[in-house]
């Protein structure tokens, strides 16, 4: 058996992850010789990328504007894979105020973590509606994620960039107001694939074609079982009620190009993403995008 470790993209396992957790569980990796641990990072030595380039893991999730600059800074690390078809960043808020347009959220808290990228997102997704940073007062938050208890706390009146799929679902057992999320392309933001599966030198193709099959044929399991993953979501992360990993995966696998094609790069949608970034000074240089998004291989999804 060849140990293989893969490196998560968060704190903890959460439901997006459930293809990797899912296709262990159903031992399609051992099928094919593979000891699969999967790992989460030490936030104090680093994100996944930071663990790739120490070579201390094969694999890891992270997203494509990390990606873009650590290749930008001469990093030699490559994604594989696309794990999300779309952004999953949203605006979280009460159901008693909606969002119709983005002209509602004038003079209201606008909540996110403390984040280059996520400042110049609000601020350009504002001035595309024709308002500006002065038509809301931006809170960042730091180290925490903005969630509807931060909000039912009374320190902000929106969570923005908060994951509506996961941390949108987090409420506080004494609210009871219910909270919507809207994600953020519904508002103009730049389209892009959210996460993307990253190796290093020195993995072998051998490995790097069946890592990625049983990923797909764990997708499309979870997909087609949403209860069986939810339970092994559950079993992963048991802080979190089983009815939270049963709401996030039925809205996160939405989100999986199922049944289309699991893992492709939408090319033209990272490019458009890189040039976003590189007016907003938050990536150094361009990248070669196939080379730093180079789909291998492609994996139908049954």
């Amino acid at each position: 058996m060849k140990t293989v470790r893969i490196i998560l993209d968060f704190y903890h396992p959460w439901p997006n992850n459930a293809p990797f957790f899912v296709a262990r569980a159903k031992g399609l990796f051992e099928a094919v010789g593979i000891d699969l641990e999967l790992a989460c990072a030490d936030p104090f030595r680093g994100d996944a990328l930071d663990y790739l380039t120490r070579e201390e893991g094969e694999f890891g999730i992270s997203y494509p504007n990390r990606l873009m600059a650590r290749r930008a800074q001469g990093v030699n690390l490559w994604a594989i894979s696309a794990l999300n078809e779309q952004p999953m960043e949203s605006f979280v808020l009460p159901e008693s105020k909606g969002l119709r347009d983005l002209s509602d959220l004038k003079g209201l808290r606008i909540g996110f973590r403390r984040s280059p990228r996520l400042a110049a997102l609000l601020g350009w997704m504002l001035g595309e509606a024709g308002l500006n940073i002065n038509h809301v007062e931006p809170i960042e938050l730091y180290p925490e994620e903005p969630t509807p208890v931060t909000i039912y706390e009374g320190r902000i009146d929106v969570a923005f960039g908060a994951l509506g799929v996961w941390e949108g679902l987090i409420t506080s057992a004494l609210d009871p107001e219910r909270y919507v999320s809207y994600e953020i392309n519904s508002f103009g933001a730049p389209p892009y694939n959210a996460q993307v599966l990253v190796t290093r030198p020195n993995v072998s193709d051998e490995i790097v074609s069946s890592v990625t099959r049983c990923l797909a044929e764990g997708a499309v399991i979870a997909r087609e079982d949403l209860e069986f993953a939810a339970s092994v979501m559950h079993e992963a992360a048991p802080f979190y009620p089983l009815s939270m990993h049963r709401q996030s995966l039925a809205r996160v696998s939405e989100n999986w190009n199922l049944p289309h094609r699991w893992g492709h790069f939408n090319y033209h949608a990272l490019a458009t993403y890189q040039d976003w970034l590189l007016d907003h000074q938050l990536i150094a240089t361009s990248v070669d995008i196939h080379r730093t998004f180079h789909q291998f291989p492609e994996v139908p999804a049954r």
